[in-house]
């Protein structure tokens, strides 16, 4: 079953949005896992990715 989830895309990059979650995973347009976003707030701020692999 699925709680609030839903996604966006952002010219090459898909973010995933969980309610349950802070955090906001970031993924390529392909598919490749890219970082994750602090929070959904400041989104389209290039800062807020943290380059790497999921914990």
């Amino acid at each position: 079953m699925l709680y609030d989830l839903g996604h966006e895309r952002f010219g090459n990059y898909v973010v995933v949005f969980d309610a349950g979650r802070d955090q906001v995973p970031v993924f390529t347009a392909s598919g490749r896992w890219f970082g994750e976003a602090t929070s959904a707030d400041p989104i389209l701020e290039p800062p807020a990715f943290t380059v790497g692999r999921p914990g």
